[in-house]
């Protein structure tokens, strides 16, 4: 059975806090830190998944702009 490692685990739980604080709090920008380009890519898509189920589900979401920033 494939068993989710901690990194995965802190990822998902970065999206979700900022998909948290973008329903809940006053417009404003968020940033999220990750560790690498892969990390990064991962949460934009997942974050996006999340957002399109609320949608889906018939929530009301604010439009949110997912922009994945690293170094090279």
């Amino acid at each position: 059975m494939f068993k989710e490692s901690s990194r995965d685990k802190k990822m998902e739980n970065a999206v979700g806090a900022a998909i948290r604080i973008h329903l809940h709090e006053p417009a404003g920008d968020i940033l999220v830190f990750l560790t690498g380009f892969e990390e990064c890519e991962q949460a934009v898509k997942l974050c996006y998944q999340k957002l399109t189920e609320m949608v889906d589900e018939g929530k009301e979401v604010p439009p949110m702009m997912l922009v994945a920033l690293y170094g090279a």
